[in-house]
């Protein structure tokens, strides 16, 4: 089939946005409080008061509740917060900035707008254009550091994976993510940096949420209307919609305690009693299957309350309960949309860069982090390029993706390996260009197999001989709903996501349309077909949505398409296995265990993205991209370590 892969046009884009005036700045500077912010916000001690909270048991009264712990994890709570408190900074520092602002004027040395005292020139070298390498970028610049952002792919492709397809006879898909959570994340960060998101991009909410088919052609709207909700929930169970929305509930706390105390690392005790409480029924650590389990008989309720699991790279057999916190962010807060795509945001950060001064290196690829020293920790001392060029920094921040950058751009000596970590599901991506429009269709739609546990099996290669299974769980993202732009009118632009597991290290991905099944094999090492999930999701993808959504012909509308297997996402953005969430969310990758924002051992290193705290998804890179921010300048400011 015939098809036409452009992307936009870098300078094109960098100027979109020249004529827009710049919002005045915001309170005050973010960096400055950033740097007074009280000690017990640093994640070390609210790791403590969590070991403080659970007790001699590393997850305490949440793996095994009842009174007795509940009770001896509450006056914890209480004695742990109240020294925590005790430890707040007088206004010491603040004065000595102060002073030492003054001292530099009365010799007429250039001051710091936002840490006062003299102004260091610090440079930073950033790896990665992705919305992680923008945003960092683009504080760090803000608070006066020299940035440059060297990024192996071309111009047209800032912003990572928050880029766009576009096909021929008018057809544009997003690359990368496709639903809009926590808008406000998006705007603290504009603001932050003295501009307005909406200047950009707007913002709109999607409606219905979902629509969800399960494949004995039953579907549901996940919507606003209680009404139709109700009706359509104690459908599918007696009193489904009343358990719904006790469900919700529990999220709802789980989102409030979980995003500022663990994510954000802001600490807020204020519904941390509450949450102790709510762990004596239903621990947030217990797999969220199991939960969900004891809340609801019918397994349909189960599944339309757990494929989120997804989006952290787990299913819902392994995830953690406490992700219960993305159904309250979506069918509470709701899911959103940016207008023109998620590109604009890409765009958007790129132009914020440069109006800060940022300087950018396309086509650079990075070959090592350069280091000196011996034993211990040693110095990061800038980067490498491909080319042999060396950039010497004061500071490196990584956004490339965590495990591969660990193995390709530092020396053994240092390095970390990450061979045995969990990693997430992969996803073979279609995007197919129907000259139909397609009512059945809504702006998210999700395909559920009533095979339930089959299906989560074949996405992690749990199945016999690690294939893909006959019967999976696929995602449809038809944005034309929302924004008309995406596809000629009466046509559709379709993107199908199947998850899938991810690839050894050593697999080549080659396609030989010639060669058989057991030759392919035996090229990559004795495993699954897996150039043949492409032909077999597809025939799936196809057959499902003309069975279960009622989309008679849907297979023979498309007249243009592209895909993207595994082995494509790992070459183009080196995520290694072709992990598209990264490293996986489990217990023993979540929160403090996940790898942190500096590294252990090579000073002035850091990395921002979706395998290093706090997660994956836009949302949390940007909160990602400010802790680091942060991070970097109190080091630079401090010469701490």
């Amino acid at each position: 089939m015939k098809w036409l892969l452009r992307r936009r046009s870098g300078p094109a884009a960098a100027l979109r946005h020249e004529h827009l005036s710049r919002s005045s700045s915001m309170g005050e500077s973010e960096g400055a409080m950033l740097r007074d912010r009280p000690w017990w916000c640093s994640r070390f001690v609210r790791g403590a008061l969590l070991l403080t909270v659970s007790g001699s048991n590393a997850q305490g009264f949440m793996m095994a509740p009842n009174a007795g712990s509940f009770f001896a994890a509450t006056s914890g709570l209480h004695r742990a917060a109240s020294v925590l408190k005790s430890l707040q900074p007088s206004a010491t520092r603040i004065t000595e900035s102060r002073e030492n602002a003054l001292s530099a004027v009365s010799v007429g040395k250039e001051i710091d707008p936002v840490y006062g005292g003299e102004k260091a020139a610090t440079e930073v070298v950033v790896v990665g254009a992705g919305v992680g390498g923008l945003a960092t970028a683009a504080r760090l610049a803000k608070a006066g550091c020299r940035v440059t952002v060297v990024e192996k792919n071309s111009e047209e492709d800032i912003g990572g994976r928050l880029n766009e397809l576009l096909m021929e006879g008018g057809f544009r898909f997003d690359t990368g993510p496709s639903l809009l959570l926590l808008p406000e994340t998006y705007r603290e960060t504009f603001a932050a940096l003295g501009r307005d998101s909406d200047d950009f991009f707007e913002m709109r909410r999607v409606s219905p949420t979902y629509k969800v088919y399960f494949d004995d052609g039953e579907s549901v709207d996940l919507s606003d209307d209680e009404g139709e909700l109700r009706r359509q929930m104690d459908r599918l169970e007696d009193d489904g919609f009343d358990k719904y929305k006790a469900y919700l509930d529990s999220a709802q706390l789980n989102l409030e305690v979980g995003l500022p105390n663990f994510i954000e690392e802001k600490f807020t005790p204020g519904r941390l009693p509450e949450f102790a409480l709510g762990a004596l029924f239903n621990s947030p650590l217990e797999n969220h299957y199991g939960q969900l389990r004891r809340r609801f008989d019918s397994p349909k309720m189960r599944a339309l309350l757990s494929f989120q699991d997804l989006y952290v790279g787990l299913s819902p057999y392994n995830a953690p309960a406490v992700f219960s916190l993305l159904q309250a962010i979506e069918l509470r807060d709701g899911v959103y949309y940016p207008m023109g795509g998620f590109a604009r945001v890409g765009e958007a950060l790129g132009t914020v860069c440069r109006d800060l001064g940022v300087k950018f290196r396309f086509d650079s690829p990075v070959s090592e982090v350069s280091v000196v020293g011996e034993g211990g920790r040693v110095n990061s001392k800038g980067v490498v390029l491909a080319s042999g060029e060396v950039l010497e920094a004061d500071a490196v921040v990584c956004n490339a993706d965590l495990p591969y950058a660990e193995e390709a751009l530092l020396p053994a000596s240092v390095s970390r390996s990450f061979e045995n970590s969990e990693y997430s599901t992969s996803v073979i991506a279609f995007y197919l260009c129907s000259n139909r429009r397609w009512p059945q269709l809504s702006h998210h739609t999700v395909f559920l197999s009533t095979d339930w546990k089959a299906s989560w099996d074949s996405a992690f290669g749990k199945l016999p001989g690690g294939e893909l299974g006959e019967s999976f769980n696929f995602y449809a993202a038809a944005p034309a709903r929302t924004d008309p732009s995406v596809c000629p009118e009466e046509s559709d632009a379709i993107m199908i996501l199947v998850p899938c597991p991810s690839i050894p290290d050593d697999y080549t991905g080659e396609i030989d349309d010639g060669a058989s099944a057991s030759a392919r094999a035996t090229r990559n090492g004795g495993g699954p077909d897996r150039e043949d999930w492409v032909r077999r999701a597809r025939e799936g993808v196809i057959r499902e949505m003309e069975a279960s959504a009622g989309m008679e012909g849907f297979g023979d509308s498309i007249v243009g398409e592209e895909v993207y297997a595994p082995w494509n996402w790992r070459d183009r953005y080196n995520l290694r296995r072709g992990a598209v969430f990264g490293l996986s969310h489990g217990l023993n990758q979540l929160s403090l265990l996940r790898p942190g924002p500096q590294h252990p051992t090579v000073n002035g290193l850091w990395f921002c993205g979706a395998s290093s705290r706090p997660g994956n998804g836009v949302p949390l890179v940007l909160i990602g991209a400010k802790q680091v921010a942060a991070n970097v300048l109190k080091v630079v400011e401090g010469g701490n370590t």
